[in-house]
């Protein structure tokens, strides 16, 4: 997306979150991707497994973008529940069970479902994580810009939430996991809200751009700089 060299997301936050690079101009949300309060669900849940260490215990949802991390918490036998035909399966978890809700929290019916059946709750939920990317989005759409990129898991409500705000406002929004899901030809390959995975090419229009960024509450800064690098 954006020809530049060293870390276009240092240069955005030295120059009041806002930066041009030839015809591109790139606005960065205030507050975006990795928080102290996913690395504080991370240790918590590392954590769980020394308190329960002979029970089974499910995540709601990923904890973090993080492969290292979520290959430790696998090592550890520390499970995702898994999703089968766009919902999760929590008939894998049985009473007794230890649940870990991550840092972003669970959805309504979920909670009504874990609460019949009377398992273990582990709650690393933080207040900020949520309302505070939300605020600087809302504050961002109301910039004048040609579209949103939105980097950050797929199976992640907060993440699908900040693309929504953006739709909302009728700015064309992409949503996608990595920077392999942006590939030549102009083309990108993003899910929307109600799940569908699809493919669009020639997303960026031609002539001066205006793109709006930002990444979701477990996105480390990494995975987010190489989504915004040119292809």
């Amino acid at each position: 997306m954006v020809s530049a060299n060293g870390d276009i997301i240092k240069t955005l936050k030295e120059n009041g979150y806002e930066y041009t690079w030839g015809n591109v101009t790139v606005m960065l949300a205030e507050a975006f991707g990795f928080c102290w309060g996913v690395e504080r669900a991370v240790q918590i849940a590392y954590e769980a497994r020394k308190q329960f260490p002979d029970d089974k215990i499910w995540i709601t949802n990923e904890i973090i973008h993080n492969p290292t991390v979520n290959k430790r918490l696998e090592d550890m036998e520390v499970q995702n529940i898994p999703i089968g035909e766009g919902k999760k399966q929590f008939e894998v978890v049985n009473k007794g069970d230890v649940v870990i809700l991550p840092a972003f929290g669970a959805a309504v019916d979920e909670m009504l479902i874990l609460s019949e059946k009377n398992v273990q709750i582990v709650d690393t939920t933080c207040p900020w994580v949520s309302k505070e990317r939300q605020d600087a989005i809302y504050k961002l759409v109301e910039k004048d810009m040609d579209l949103m990129l939105v980097v950050g898991g797929w199976n992640l409500s907060n993440t699908s939430h900040l693309q929504e705000i953006a739709e909302e406002r009728g700015i064309p929004s992409y949503w996608i996991d990595s920077e392999q899901r942006i590939g030549p030809g102009n083309r990108i390959a993003h899910k929307l809200n109600h799940g569908e995975l699809v493919e669009k090419e020639n997303f960026l229009p031609k002539g001066p751009l205006r793109i709006g960024v930002t990444s979701g509450a477990s996105t480390p800064d990494k995975v987010f700089s190489l989504a915004l690098h040119v292809k």
